[in-house]
């Protein structure tokens, strides 16, 4: 028995020895810059760090650190976020309180650096009412795009981004664009009150012009103010786009011809319902087309549809009626290729041909 007493205890003193010296070993991070053996180096903050105040919120910019992965920001001692830009928008904030803010750049290792001088703001008070969004509430054509050549009705949208309620919001629309002229420019609800955070709209009515070009940019400017003398300034864009109509040639019959066999024979002349059909998804308004050839043996004597203003929805067909006389030494089966050159009122135009034979 004492001999195992013995031995027990010259373990327990081994294992004490052995935990005595672990104690005393220095444990070490080998991402911890102060580890001798390590190859980090902390990240210096951001310089440039600025703090811009707005209704309720701070904006965060600084300048970027070559070699940092991400940036934490921190409000007050509190880590906020981790983000790999270098703008932050701090929101919810308590209009009139003063923050301040720290940004410390992160290494590739995930290890934090030292933090920014800090920087500080106050949210502001009051109303800030701003542009929202638009909807075409009405335009000539109904695809609800606009188009060169209409009319647009415009539901545009205010919105109070601010703190306060804004009292009898008005607004004025403006432009300096060659190809659009504003009918309407008054803000049409009148002493509408926006409180934080609410949106409301009003109508607005311009027309664009027929030579617009395809894709142009309107930039059109909002004058805003409420009963207590605030004013704001806002601005938005709208794109012309290409109508979704799309007119094509269709098909042809043989209205009249001399012999009644409703075929085109040399030396007839000959009256043709030309069809015309809209493939695209928009309506096209007031069609209109000539016809044209470049053959020695056709003359064309009536190259205008006489179908003017005729309407064309998607999907949907319409004919007019031209005349030509083909020459009496036409050869059999020669092919007479026309053309067809097609508009709508708003300036959309179109091509297209299709050929006949002489039989």
């Amino acid at each position: 028995m004492s001999k195992r007493i013995f031995n027990l205890s010259i373990l327990l003193l081994a294992i004490g020895i052995t935990l005595l010296g672990c104690s005393k070993r220095e444990h070490t991070n080998p991402l911890d810059p102060n580890n001798p053996s390590s190859n980090v180096v902390l990240l210096p903050p951001p310089a440039g760090l600025k703090a811009t105040p707005d209704y309720g919120s701070v904006t965060l910019t600084w300048d970027t650190v070559s070699e940092a992965k991400n940036y934490q920001v921190y409000r007050g001692d509190k880590k906020i976020v981790t983000i790999d830009t270098t703008f932050y928008e701090d929101t919810g904030l308590t209009p009139g309180k003063r923050y301040s803010y720290q940004v410390a750049s992160v290494h590739p290792c995930g290890l934090g650096g030292h933090k920014s001088k800090p920087v500080y703001a106050m949210p502001k008070k009051g109303a800030k009412i701003v542009y929202s969004k638009y909807e075409v509430h009405s335009d000539d054509n109904g695809d609800g795009i606009v188009n060169r050549g209409e009319t647009i009705g415009l539901d545009l949208y205010l919105k109070n981004t601010g703190t306060s309620t804004a009292k009898r919001v008005n607004a004025t629309l403006s432009e300096n664009d060659l190809y659009v002229t504003i009918s309407d420019n008054i803000w049409n609800i009148l002493g509408v009150d926006l409180t934080a955070g609410g949106e409301a709209y009003g109508y607005f009515v311009f027309t664009v012009a027929d030579n617009c070009p395809y894709n142009h940019v309107i930039t059109f400017s909002l004058s805003i103010t409420d009963k207590d003398g605030n004013a704001w300034s806002d601005s938005f864009t709208v794109a012309v786009k290409q109508t979704g109509a799309k007119i094509e040639y269709s098909r042809y019959e043989v209205h009249s011809d001399d012999n009644g066999d409703g075929i085109v024979n040399r030396g007839e002349t000959i009256g043709l319902d030309l069809y015309l059909k809209n493939t695209g998804t928009s309506t096209a308004k007031r069609v209109n087309a000539t016809l044209s050839e470049n053959d020695l043996y056709v003359t064309i004597s009536d190259n205008i549809w006489n179908i003017l203003g005729v309407d064309l929805t998607a999907g949907g067909e319409a004919y007019g009626y031209f005349v030509f006389t083909v020459a009496d030494n036409c050869p059999y089966n020669h092919v007479i290729t026309f053309s067809l050159s097609i508009t709508d009122k708003d300036g959309n135009a179109w091509s297209d041909s299709f050929s006949i034979m002489v039989k």
